[in-house]
């Protein structure tokens, strides 16, 4: 494995993995607004994730250690199956002793954020064992919201103020929907000529 730095390693339950994979899609692509931080770069940087990122080898646990101790972040994609995954607690138990001070980040995609035991709690044992509570983006529709979520991760993850992120995406909205009412218009003018 190259010995490249990654901005994030993004844990998750197997049952997860297509939420995990678009989550790796979206950082992976997403650029910052100019001007919010100091890097010159506008991209997150490089997104561990074990699928997407290991090449083949043949100890699995020491390339995901190492992709631990590479990894300025821990993204946990959190549901009751990551609750019952001993692998996700096995990362957050590893990365916290290789980073003890490095920023971990729930994302809630599903379960009970509130219970902390029980078929519907969704943070996994060893993240609840830290003493704190977890800093969480909350995906789920009655929560923060994909949209909402996402931008939490990405503030998170690049030091960026949520509100710069905020106002971009708005901004953006603001032009998409700009842009499908022009075209919508110049399509009605023209069937109608």
């Amino acid at each position: 494995m190259d010995r490249k730095r990654y901005a994030a390693f993004i844990s998750y339950s197997h049952a997860d993995r297509r939420v995990g994979e678009r989550l790796l899609r979206k950082l992976q692509t997403y650029r910052l607004p100019k001007g919010a931080t100091p890097q010159e770069s506008r991209k997150l940087g490089n997104i561990f994730m074990d699928r997407e990122t290991l090449p083949a080898t043949g100890n699995l646990t020491d390339a995901i250690k190492d992709g631990l101790g590479l990894s300025e972040a821990l993204i946990i994609i959190c549901s009751p199956a990551a609750v019952r995954s001993k692998w996700v607690d096995r990362e957050i138990e590893a990365f916290a002793e290789i980073n003890p001070r490095g920023p971990v980040i729930a994302v809630i995609i599903s379960g009970d954020p509130s219970a902390r035991t029980g078929e519907t709690a969704c943070f996994p044992a060893a993240l609840l064992a830290r003493g704190e509570e977890p800093l969480a983006a909350d995906f789920r529709k009655s929560g923060d919201g994909p949209r909402l979520g996402f931008l939490k991760v990405a503030a998170s993850i690049s030091g960026a103020r949520l509100e710069a992120l905020l106002q971009r995406d708005a901004k953006r909205r603001r032009q998409r929907v700009t842009a499908i009412i022009a075209l919508s218009t110049a399509i009605a003018l023209s069937t109608s000529a």
